[in-house]
């Protein structure tokens, strides 16, 4: 249910709030939490005052937040990546021994590859890949065979996605795999 000016409910922001969070930035100021996500500051700073008291966000001696434990514990209770990723470990880390290569489990999720488990090995070449990071389908190994196993709807809507973005606002793959 909306109740902001914007026509937004308030999962909406809280989602905007948490995605402002990645590998590279894990620590930040409400204010710079409110620049990202776009909210005005008073809303930003009772949100992340709410989420702290309820421990999906935390703060530091500094008084920057990061994710909270509890969101992490919540995360993992039931969750269908990580009983995938605890069927495939075994064999993905038979897999890595025998290939001495990266062995990434990805999963298709909204025609994206988002990476469950990565293994790696140390002379191994690159790997931008990140877990819990997304690429475009086309833009790894993993994601081109999903998109190669999956249905002709979502080859085709991936291809024609990718015909008509100009080269220069196509989505590039940057270190980290995440959006």
């Amino acid at each position: 249910m909306a109740n902001s000016r914007s026509g937004e409910g308030v999962t909406e922001r809280i989602v905007r709030v948490l995605e402002t969070f990645s590998t590279d930035r894990t620590l930040q100021t409400a204010a710079e939490i409110g620049r990202r996500a776009n909210l005005p500051s008073s809303t930003v700073h009772r949100m992340v005052a709410d989420l702290v008291e309820c421990g999906l966000l935390e703060r530091d001696e500094d008084e920057q937040v990061r994710l909270g434990m509890r969101l992490w514990e919540l995360a993992l209770r039931g969750s269908y990546a990580l009983r995938l990723r605890q069927a495939a470990l075994p064999f993905m880390e038979g897999v890595q021994n025998r290939i001495r290569e990266h062995t990434q489990l990805a999963v298709l999720e909204n025609d994206e590859t988002l990476f469950i488990e990565r293994l790696s090995h140390p002379n191994a070449g690159a790997n931008i890949t990140r877990v819990a990071g997304r690429l475009p389908l086309h833009a790894s190994s993993s994601g081109l065979v999903l998109l190669a196993y999956s249905s002709e709807e979502l080859q085709e809507r991936v291809l024609a996605k990718q015909a008509s973005e100009p080269a220069s606002q196509r989505r590039r793959p940057q270190a980290g795999g995440h959006r």
